[in-house]
């Protein structure tokens, strides 16, 4: 559950919960827990409380904007204040992303690098293309740098270079370089997969 503007409170007796939308005057007054009627700590020794159940929960973010609210500070502060409390209590700070939205973060940016890999590195190195050699042809696979001269306008030249791959002679030019795009996309994003495991 969320609320805008919103803050959750844990009860750390019943660990019922319910939200504020003061967080300022919450933690200046003495709390009784609607539910167990069991003192609910405030001041600076309430707010940490409340900063480690949201840390254990994996809500770093909701943890911070709690702390800026309840102090009154900038977003800069009440971060350091809940970085602060993590490693006082041995937790580790996340980025409230789920590991779904994770995944599709991790694909798109593979995809982006991996086209700017084939992109830009073919430009340089046309050869990066013939990874895709097996997945795009059967027959004879060739990869040529074809010198093109293009008329911009009239007496405006400009000389460029045109990259064309061929399987048995036919041009599969945008086949090879898609397939490319989406091999080495691939291979950065299980890069990235294990990156995160490891780290």
């Amino acid at each position: 559950m969320t609320k805008k503007n919103f803050h959750e409170i844990i009860c750390t007796n019943c660990e019922s919960s319910f939200w504020i939308n003061d967080a300022y005057s919450f933690f200046n007054k003495k709390q009784v827990c609607a539910n167990c009627k069991a003192e609910i700590k405030t001041g600076d020794a309430g707010l940490t409380e409340q900063v480690v159940i949201g840390l254990r929960r994996k809500a770093s973010l909701r943890a911070i904007k709690m702390a800026q609210a309840a102090k009154n500070s900038s977003q800069h502060v009440a971060k350091k204040f809940v970085k602060r409390v993590a490693k006082e209590n041995g937790l580790k700070m996340n980025t409230d992303v789920t590991s779904v939205v994770n995944f599709f973060v991790r694909m798109v940016v593979s995809g982006l690098l991996g086209l700017a890999l084939v992109g830009i590195g073919s430009i340089y190195y046309p050869d990066l293309q013939k990874v895709a050699a097996p997945v795009v042809c059967d027959g004879d696979f060739k990869i040529e740098v074809v010198e093109k001269l293009d008329t911009k306008t009239e007496g405006e030249r400009s000389k460029g270079a045109v990259i064309v791959a061929t399987c048995d002679d036919e041009d599969i030019s945008k086949k090879t370089f898609y397939a490319s795009v989406g091999i080495y996309g691939l291979g950065i994003f299980v890069l990235l997969t294990i990156r995160k495991a490891i780290f």
